[in-house]
């Protein structure tokens, strides 16, 4: 069947399913310029080819759901009682071979992978910017709202209910984490996410491999209260908090309560991403 005839014979997207090319416009036909929202030729919305195609990169299968409940925060001195409403979050951070994909279809920059191969390795080099950037992208694609979790979030999805320093335990475990020390594992890149286990929720990563950015405005003094941008305004450019620690860091930097700041437009090999959602009704 040549495409004339594929088009002429499907009211239901089939041909979309079947014959999808991001580089193409799947209404008219015509090759796309990079990074255009709509088709020059008979304005067709160029980015809801991709849901139409049953080819978005995320998906329902990517997520667990995290159940709601009230937990300790922090570490030290430092403690603070914070009650957690059920969500949805990412099983493992977002890969290159995902990130890529939404690049492709959008135009997107693509991000440098240092050198370091494998698609299924967490993507680095973006921003909290970009984060959202894809949060947005998805949330208009899917009609189901994409964010970033809050500090407050993360850290009840790591500890799983546990308590201690590590959620498996008190001390560091090279079977569940990737870091970087000399007496430990001395990681020099980052791995493929999921190679290590999981924790009792199902979560992949959630100590060491790569920083992951939140909603969560930094606050040095910070007391239990989640300061939270959840638009994606460039005219706030506070300090954002990453969580979990990356390949580049000690055991130390990578516990359940371990937090660090990046500025909104920062990049780097050792900063990725781990999507949230809200549960429906």
């Amino acid at each position: 069947m040549d495409t004339h005839q594929a088009n002429k014979n499907n009211d239901h997207g089939t041909y979309f399913q079947n014959y999808y090319d991001p580089d193409i416009c799947s209404h008219c036909g015509k090759k796309l310029e990079t990074g255009i929202r709509f088709c020059s030729n008979c304005g067709t919305r160029i980015e809801s080819q991709a849901r139409a195609a049953g080819s978005l990169f995320i998906t329902d299968d990517d997520f667990v759901t995290i159940p709601s409940g009230i937990y300790t925060m922090g570490e030290g001195y430092r403690l603070y009682r914070v009650s957690v409403s059920s969500f949805e979050l990412m099983k493992k951070p977002v890969t290159f071979a995902q990130y890529n994909e939404y690049c492709r279809i959008t135009g997107k920059r693509v991000p440098p992978n240092e050198g370091w191969e494998g698609d299924q390795r967490p993507v680095i080099n973006v921003s909290f910017w970009d984060s959202l950037d894809l949060c947005d992208w998805l949330t208009e694609e899917t009609g189901e709202l994409h964010r970033l979790p809050t500090g407050a979030e993360w850290e009840y999805a790591c500890r799983a209910g546990s308590n201690h320093y590590f959620n498996y335990g008190k001390k560091p475990d090279r079977r569940l984490m990737h870091c970087c020390d000399k007496h430990f594992r001395g990681a020099s890149s980052t791995i493929e996410v999921g190679s290590l286990g999981a924790n009792s929720w199902g979560l992949y990563d959630m100590h060491g491999n790569v920083w992951e950015s939140c909603s969560s405005i930094y606050r040095s003094d910070y007391n239990g209260h989640e300061h939270i941008e959840t638009g994606c305004s460039r005219l706030n450019h506070q300090q954002r908090i990453l969580r979990g620690g990356s390949w580049d860091n000690s055991p130390d930097m990578c516990h359940s309560a371990s937090r660090m700041y990046t500025m909104p437009a920062d990049r780097g090999n050792h900063i990725g991403i781990r999507l949230a959602r809200d549960i429906e009704g």
